[in-house]
């Protein structure tokens, strides 16, 4: 075991009572001036307690010693005055505030739609740039809107391209339309001969109709009771055919048998052949003279179809330059159908279109005019076209008279016999069917037919009493038809205003849709064609996420797979390149901020770290915070420490005023009475003291910058605070 020196346990003791005869002292020596006015006048005169501003002394009368020496009597020190010296420094007013650590720019970015992720394209740290797509979904997981907008986007962008960049086949669709609009408003204004005279058939019509359902004539009254009694007696013809199938006459139907034996013996004993031969060269040689007569129509309609233009296009203006064209393969083209072989004219410029769309389908023509009425020499026979089309016809009909011949011809010989035959065929199966009992399937046909008929008669009854005494609904349709049509022939004759204004309206329409085409869309109209891309780009990238800005991943809320919740971001960004603080600010201290001062960072979480900034925002409006209001002020770092991280505590002092080179004293030398702040300079050679008034401004560290008759390395007396009677030691002078 290690024994502790005598001296050292000493020395221990002694220091232990340096220190409680040096707290005693501080508390009996106030005592005592208190106690002895002229320790107190003394005191007041030297103000003996602290040291200059640089921690320097000319006569010490601190610490244990120097308040032992007192405590004991020793007043040979009591003369003594502690000053310090007037100095010059480099003073700062700070504001000291503190806030979290953010960057300039982030945000949470959410899903627009509903999906399942089908791509994450990035990781948490990665740095991206403004579009950079982040997360992708899968489009058939999206709603409908959605994967019907890239069709939207195509069409509305077709659209916009037909707006700024007008075909030919537009303008004329568009000067069609404004003819048609102009013919109908011409018809409305001035109907034409051939309408009124329609309107006013119609007219006619409808009155007829209207009297003859009012007064039918005896001819509509007989022609109803005929149909009545065909309908009875096709009724009384089918119940005859009912009851004999019910109650069949076994010995008739064998007498029919024998009757139709007979006569089909007796006309194979007539059968005779007769020479068919002529008849069957007749028609050979009419069916070669068909052949012949539309070979040579062939050949004429070909040579004709050779100079047919066909109209697909025409404007009736002389100065419209056309083109003839024929396809190799069927076309279709502008809602109109080219075929194989005729000759089409076109708008030149629409010639030129199929020829760079269809390239080898579509052939130019030379441009001809010709008589297609004029006759074509055929194997030395001049025919036209409607000449050949009769010896057509004619060959034809020779050809069925031969047919015809022929037909009777073999007719004359087998029509006899296979008659007979038949009649007795129809004779046996008729015994058969009634000594077989009825057959179900046709007794329900029968029956069948029996209600129908009824059914007819019915029906031809209630036509008969209806058109003698007609139904008064059957006479109010009737009188409304010839109501309508009487009004179609007055707004006929006098168009109401409003019709008229619509035509006009159509016309003025087709006339701004053609402007619009030659001249150029309206702004209006492209707006709002760039409008509907817009729209449907942006419901298109709802399929996706972009990046707003450029800037770090931060966190990321979704892997593959994961089904889309529009109410938890997506992805949180933030542009860690510029980072700031924002810190409040008391009403009192605000106005002394100024955009762009100095300003210093310090964190707790990094010790020794401090990092300079700048004032870049201040609010223009305050908050109210218990009862005080406090102005937000913006503090943006002027670099980024690889240490630092978003969300930190930071502490911020903003440098309001530097004063360089300010005349500055120890702030125990301030003293304040009636006249204001004033120090007492002291005048060592003298050992005199004098007053100078003064004012404090900014306070650093233990000095204070003052302004007044002050020069740098005067002595100042320093005050010492002292208990009074009134128990105050700050008490003025």
């Amino acid at each position: 075991m290690r024994v502790v020196p005598r001296w050292l346990v000493a020395v221990g003791v002694l220091v232990i009572l340096g220190i409680v005869v040096f707290g005693l002292a501080r508390i009996i020596l106030p005592m005592q001036q208190v106690s002895d006015p002229q320790i107190t006048d003394t005191v007041e005169k030297t103000d003996s307690n602290f040291v200059d501003g640089k921690g320097k002394s000319d006569n010490r009368r601190q610490g244990p010693v120097g308040f032992i020496r007192n405590l004991f009597g020793d007043s040979s020190e009591d003369d003594t005055v502690e000053t310090g010296e007037v100095i010059l420094l480099a003073a700062e007013r700070k504001i000291d505030t503190s806030g979290i650590l953010t960057a300039a720019q982030s945000g949470d970015i959410y899903w627009e739609t509903s999906g399942i992720v089908d791509d994450v394209l990035v990781s948490v740290g990665d740095n991206v740039k403004k579009g950079d797509v982040l997360l992708k979904l899968d489009p058939l997981s999206a709603p409908q809107n959605v994967i019907l907008a890239q069709a939207d986007l195509i069409s509305a962008r077709n659209g916009l391209d037909d707006l700024l960049n007008p075909t030919g086949l537009q303008i004329s669709n568009a000067k069609r339309d404004l003819k048609i609009a102009e013919d109908n408003l011409e018809s409305l204004l001035k109907p034409s001969q051939t309408n009124v005279a329609r309107a006013k058939q119609e007219v006619s019509d409808a009155q007829e109709a209207f009297e003859e359902l009012l007064s039918p004539t005896s001819a509509a009254i007989a022609s109803a009771e005929q149909r009545l009694a065909i309908a009875k007696d096709t009724l009384r013809d089918k119940e005859e055919e009912l009851d004999n199938l019910l109650n069949p006459d076994i010995e008739s139907l064998q007498d029919e048998l024998r009757d139709a034996e007979f006569d089909l013996l007796r006309a194979e004993q007539d059968v005779e052949l007769a020479d068919i031969g002529s008849a069957t060269s007749s028609l050979d040689n009419a069916r070669e003279h068909l052949d012949n007569m539309k070979e040579r129509q062939f050949k004429i309609q070909k040579a004709i179809d050779g100079c047919i233009v066909n109209i697909v296009e025409n404007d009736n203006d002389d100065d419209t330059d056309y083109m003839h064209i024929t396809v190799n393969e069927e076309t279709e083209y502008g809602g109109y159908t080219y075929m194989v072989g005729p000759v089409y004219q076109v708008f030149e410029e629409t010639g030129e279109i199929l020829k760079n769309t269809y390239g080898s389908v579509v052939e130019q023509k030379p441009i001809r005019i010709c008589d297609t009425g004029r006759a074509v020499t055929v194997d030395g026979v001049s025919r036209t076209l409607t000449e050949v089309q009769d010896d057509v016809f004619a060959a034809q009909e020779r050809v069925r008279e031969a047919e015809l011949q022929l037909e009777r011809t073999r007719m004359s010989n087998t029509t006899a016999l296979d008659l007979a035959n038949e009649k007795v065929i129809d004779a046996q199966e008729a015994l058969d069917d009634a000594l077989d009992g009825v057959d179900l399937i046709d007794l329900e046909l029968i029956e069948a037919e029996v209600e129908d008929a009824k059914a007819d008669v019915v029906d031809a009854d209630n036509d008969l009493v209806t058109l003698i005494n007609p139904l008064s609904e059957d006479l109010d349709v009737s009188k409304g038809n010839l109501s309508d049509a009487e009004d179609a022939l007055d707004k006929l004759l006098t168009p109401e205003s409003s019709d008229v204004e619509l035509a006009q309206a159509r016309v003025i329409d087709a006339e701004e849709k053609l402007s619009e085409l030659i001249d150029g869309p309206s702004e209006d109209d492209i707006a709002v064609a760039e409008a509907r891309v817009t729209a449907a780009e942006a419901t298109l990238k709802t399929l996706w996420i972009e990046a707003p800005f450029d800037g770090q991943v931060i966190d990321i809320n979704y892997q593959s797979g994961d089904s889309t919740d529009q109410s938890i971001y997506a992805v949180k960004l933030a542009n860690i390149n510029k980072l700031l603080v924002e810190v409040s600010v008391d009403e009192t201290e605000v106005s002394n901020i100024k955009l762009g001062q100095i300003a210093n960072l310090s964190f707790d979480a990094i010790p020794f770290l401090e990092i300079p900034a700048l004032v870049t925002k201040i609010a223009p409006f305050g908050e109210t915070v218990q009862g005080l209001v406090r102005y937000p002020v913006t503090v943006t770092l002027s670099e980024k420490p690889s240490s630092v991280m978003l969300g930190m505590t930071s502490y911020v002092k903003i440098i309001t005023e530097v004063q360089n080179e300010s005349l500055a004293v120890p702030i125990d030398a301030i003293k304040f009475d009636d006249e204001g702040e004033y120090v007492m300079v002291f005048n060592e050679s003298s050992n005199q003291q004098r007053r100078v008034s003064v004012e404090s401004g900014i306070i650093q560290g233990d000095q204070v910058v003052v302004t007044g008759n002050l020069t740098v390395n005067q002595k100042v007396v320093i005050f010492v605070p002292k208990p009074t009677d009134s128990g105050n030691p700050f008490e003025r002078d």
